[in-house]
């Protein structure tokens, strides 16, 4: 949001900007939230408001906030939907903020409790900070529970934001995502530990707290109850040390049936750039040592860990490569990270000097730095490259290792690699055994070495750690009887409070009971007011029910219907602006089955649609998930939506990059209301398919054309029909279009007027005539019918740009070679250095779907097209260009247009023949 004054005084108190945001301040005062605005990151249409400790203090600082703000938005390029107010305890004061909301025509957002905030990188109000989270104030509506964190993350909204409890397990919302632990765990113990973790806007994280450690059985259930795409994206962070033992993490990827990805310790920012590490925490929750590798993944099945993400690397090290490190400055040697430690090699060492298997698994209590001799001898660089890593590692790390040397070594070596480890206290073993080959003999064969376990892994802690937690024996768990903890007030004036779970029952925790069952939501949906655009809204309330009862879960509507976004409105009642609620009676269902977790009751949620329902769409894929290489079907292609198990099978496939375009779609959708027509997980699949084909890699545009010039299905398991049915949705384009060839000879250089080319797979142009790419040898603008433009779903991109369904057909209009048309004066006040348009230009218009294009002859609408296409063209040659760079783009840009026979490329689609699909076209790359 751009500022036009930056600051206005009003009495005592000043308002000004900090980066994006507002800060109320007295005069004179020299506030610490200054800096800490000045790295918030923002969200689109929405001001977020910190106030200074002197501001807070003054008891008309909501009064005075109308006058404070007007001038700093009327300034403003763009005027926000949503005020955030940062002020601890402000959701109290429901009346004022109603009044604030009127004066303002603004929704305001304020917080229960007190608000807390970490490394710049989020802002929360919630149970960590004492209350239970931000509120939305709206004229004509009931206040209700909006958010626990600002910005909104995008997977915010498919995670509860309330407690949940059942007699095995406590989850409780925290800034980064879910804490999860035994309800016999104490809360305060883990409390400041969780609050620490950072947040990503990306992915969710869940929180493995407290003693005793919950069930892997238990955990497996709660994430199982998660959508599929958040499923694919949570990272686990073992806050208690426990919960990274190899055992647990192989029990609760097996019961997931999927990997898990895990931090190697309890996460939070440290160092000048705040940065997150994962750390190792003891029981009173000080640091144990940091781990090289800092997150790991565990395949289903007991697989061998891979390692996902490394830590900085020692001092006088540095990265090189993925898992790497090598010595700024030394011999040359390479530490390998492998997910129980470091494997040291020299330059002539294989990739990894020891199999995963041999190096075994993480363990939180310890790490190994692994060696392999040659002929019974260490090399002088590895050694001389052991006595530089030592040197470099903190006193945590040291206390913590363990070299380990895989084979034999000659007296010689053995001694100096001893006096290498002495000095620094750091143990030395041969294959699990000591060096002292007389010492090891004297041990008993039945004795399992402490150093490495008989499956090859690494020892998994301690029995005090073993007692934590219990395997179960069934391999699936029963499903989770969950209830809701109601939230605890912390002020007088409670605004209603909406939650996604199930009235509160009594469960062995700790706390004191919590009080207030929610209030009743509104039967009468169609009063409720238009939605805010705010991305990853809270869920709506479900229905009431009596305390102490579990209910069936609310029948689910249609998010079409139902906007998750939108406050409910009580119908035949007043607003309630302050004051505890007071919830009516209502019957309970009589013998309702316990539900498991349910975080967003919306049947359109693309990862749970039913089997049954995918098979009765006749639209549907006939062959089986996944089958990759399938030949592909003219109905592939057509223009249509894309039905749920489309959807559900393109999540699955698309992993974690699904979440990471995911917020990319959501962001986008908060911006851009033409995109909000339907927001429903369906429609947000589509829209992330179209992201992945605009991406690079899997998914990208270059992999699905040449799959479909192939005549085969793209790597992505749904992806086809699901970004034509995306591309639909985006908003239409009918101006003139740009592309451009980079080869000499092709089809459209060649091409004469009235020539029919169809593109088999989907075709790019940019919408700003302005760009040209390396080397290009002719213009090919285009008038386009119903080009789908990019620009309000993929921001910040090199060029704005526009898709073309697959099959589109283009009629040729005329050839320029604009050499015969340029004068000598032109040609010499041309600046030779800048970019320059080609002098060969081809104009094309697409034809309409159903049009019938039976002569090479122009008719009407060609040559009115023809006219605005040479207008353009002449506004190209004059002004000046920008050289387009990025590798991608330019690979979409230039791709050439396939020419067809009239018969075949005049007919409507339906009517076309099915080998349109496999003809080939070359793709020019500068």
């Amino acid at each position: 949001m751009q500022q036009g004054s930056a600051r206005r005084s009003l009495g005592p108190l000043v308002a000004e900007w900090c980066g994006a945001h507002v800060l109320v301040r007295c005069e004179g005062e020299d506030p610490a939230e200054r800096a800490f605005l000045a790295h918030l990151p923002s969200a689109a249409n929405e001001l977020f408001l910190s106030a200074s400790r002197g501001a807070c203090a003054d008891p008309e600082l909501l009064a005075a906030l109308p006058g404070l703000l007007r001038p700093l938005l009327r300034a403003a390029a763009a005027v926000p939907h949503v005020l955030w107010l940062g002020v601890s305890g402000l959701a109290g004061r429901a009346d004022e903020l109603t009044k604030l909301a009127v004066d303002l025509e603004l929704d305001v957002v304020a917080p229960d409790g007190a608000v807390s905030g970490e490394s710049g990188t989020t802002v929360h109000a919630g149970r960590v900070s004492g209350g239970t989270g931000w509120y939305l104030f709206r004229p004509g509506s009931r206040p209700w529970l909006f958010s626990t964190r600002y910005p909104i993350p995008a997977w915010e909204r498919w995670v509860p934001i309330q407690p949940v409890a059942n007699p095995r397990l406590l989850v409780d919302p925290v800034p980064a995502g879910l804490l999860v632990r035994d309800p016999r765990s104490s809360w305060a113990e883990v409390r400041r530990a969780a609050a620490r973790v950072p947040v990503s806007g990306k992915v969710p994280k869940v929180l493995l707290a407290g003693r005793p450690l919950p069930a892997p059985a238990e955990v497996a259930q709660l994430l199982q109850a998660l959508p599929e795409f958040v499923r694919a994206s949570v990272v686990l962070i073992p806050v208690a040390a426990a919960a990274a033992r190899h055992e647990w993490l192989v029990e609760l990827s097996a019961r997931s049936s999927r990997p898990v990805v895990f931090s190697t310790g309890a996460e939070f920012a440290d160092g000048p750039r705040r940065q997150p590490v994962a750390a190792v925490l003891d029981e009173a929750g000080e640091e144990v040592f940091r781990p090289f590798a800092s997150a790991l993944r565990q395949p289903a099945g007991a697989g061998d860990q891979q390692v996902v993400d490394i830590a900085e690397p020692p001092a006088g090290w540095q990265r090189c490569g993925q898992r790497t490190y090598r010595p700024v400055q030394g011999p040359t040697v390479f530490a390998e990270v492998v997910p129980s430690g470091l494997a040291l090699r020299d330059e002539q060492g294989a990739p990894l000097v020891v199999s995963l298997a041999a190096a075994g698994a993480f363990d939180p209590a310890r790490w190994v730095l692994h060696l392999v001799p040659a002929e019974g001898a260490l090399s002088e660089d590895v050694l001389a490259g052991l006595g530089h890593l030592l040197a470099g590692l903190d006193e945590q790390r040291r206390r913590t290792a363990i070299i380990r040397v895989w084979g034999p070594l000659d007296q010689g070596p053995s001694a100096e690699l001893h006096a290498l480890a002495e000095p620094f206290g750091v143990p030395v073993s041969s294959n699990g055994r000591p060096v002292d080959a007389d010492r090891e003999v004297a041990e008993a064969p039945a004795e399992q070495p402490a150093e490495q376990p008989a499956d090859g892994a690494e020892a998994d802690g301690s029995d005090a750690d073993q007692a934590d937690w219990t395997p179960a024996a069934a391999p699936v768990a029963a499903p989770i009887a969950t209830v809701s903890a109601a939230p605890v007030p912390t002020m007088s004036g409670m605004p209603h409070r909406s939650t996604v779970d199930e009235p509160l029952q009594d469960v062995p925790i700790s706390e004191p009971a919590a009080v207030d069952p929610p209030a009743e939501r509104a039967a009468d949906e169609a009063t409720e007011p238009p939605a805010p655009a705010e991305p990853g809204a809270a869920p709506d309330p479900p229905a009431d029910a009596a305390p102490q009862e579990p209910v069936a879960a609310p029948e689910p509507q249609p998010e079409s219907e139902v906007d998750s976004a939108r406050p409910v409105v009580e119908s035949g009642r007043p607003a309630v602006e302050s004051g505890p609620p007071v919830p009516e009676p209502a019957e309970p269902e009589p013998q309702a089955e316990p539900e498991p977790l349910v975080t967003d009751p919306e049947p359109e949620d693309v990862a749970e649609l039913a089997e049954d329902e995918v098979a009765d769409d006749d639209s549907a894929e006939e062959s089986e998930p996944g089958a990759t290489a399938a030949p592909l079907s003219p109905r592939d292609l057509r223009d249509r939506a894309s039905n749920g198990g489309e959807q559900s099978r393109f999540t699955t496939a698309a992993g974690p990059s699904f979440s990471d375009a995911l917020a990319t779609v959501n962001a986008a959708m908060a911006s851009w209301p033409a995109l909000r027509q339907d927001d429903s997980p369906g429609a947000k699949a589509d829209f992330v398919a179209v992201c992945l084909y605009l991406g690079r890699g899997e998914g990208g545009a270059e992999q699905v054309n040449a799959a479909i010039r192939g005549g085969v299905q793209p790597e992505l398991d749904g992806h086809l029909p699901c970004l034509v049915s995306g591309i639909r949705r985006l908003p239409t384009h009918r101006r003139p279009v740009l592309r451009q060839g980079v080869l000499k000879g092709t089809a459209e250089e060649n091409s004469t007027p009235g020539t029919l080319f169809v593109e088999p797979g989907f075709l790019s142009a940019s919408m700003n005539l302005d760009v040209t790419v390396p080397g290009a040898l002719v213009d090919v603008l285009i008038w386009p019918h119903r080009a789908r433009r990019t620009s309000e779903l993929a921001l910040n991109r090199p060029m704005d740009e526009v898709v073309f369904l697959a099959g589109t057909r283009f009629k040729t209009l005329a050839v320029r070679d604009l050499n015969e048309q340029e004068d000598a004066d032109e040609a010499e006040e041309r600046d030779e250095d800048a970019p320059a348009a080609p002098k060969m230009a081809v104009l094309f218009r697409e034809l309409a779907p159903d049009e019938r294009a039976t002569s090479t002859e122009l008719d009407e609408r060609d040559l009115a097209a023809l006219s605005k296409l040479d207008r353009a063209l002449a506004r190209r040659q004059r002004g000046s260009l920008r050289m387009l760079e990025d590798a991608d783009a330019m690979s979409r840009l230039t791709g050439s247009m396939v020419e067809t026979d009239l018969a075949t490329a005049g007919a409507p689609q339906e009517e076309r023949r099915d080998t349109l699909i496999t003809t080939g076209g070359q793709v020019g790359h500068p």
